[in-house]
């Protein structure tokens, strides 16, 4: 799936929707929501410029920045998910660790893979 669609509250906690590879998916459900949230919207196969303002930045992020949001993002994303398939609690946190590294080192990879031919 290609996009995901993250929200961050005025906390800046970060809460997980939704993966489609339909963009209006994303929009639909980002016109019908009121809660006032700031809208993250990660292009997994990054084959568009990279738009800061969809990733929750007022300004261009530094690198470091950039790859915290990401890791964030997926995390959360993996705790709801291992959360609803029963994974013991214990567990959860490593889990959702791993394979939001995996998830954030492929994004970053298909990044760069964009950055070069672009």
């Amino acid at each position: 799936m290609q996009y995901e669609l993250y929200s961050k509250d005025k906390q800046d906690f970060i809460y997980y929707h939704v993966t489609t590879d339909d963009i209006k998916t994303i929009l639909f459900y980002i016109f019908n929501d009121d809660s006032n949230h700031s809208y993250i919207i990660i292009d997994n196969y990054v084959v568009n410029p990279i738009n800061y303002r969809m990733l929750g930045f007022d300004d261009m992020p530094t690198e470091g920045e950039h790859r915290d949001l990401i890791f964030n993002c997926k995390q959360n994303k993996h705790i709801d998910f291992y959360i609803e398939q029963g994974v013991p609690q214990e567990k959860i946190l490593d889990l959702a660790c791993q394979s939001a590294k995996e998830e954030t080192d492929f994004y970053f990879m298909k990044l760069n893979e964009y950055d070069k031919n672009y």
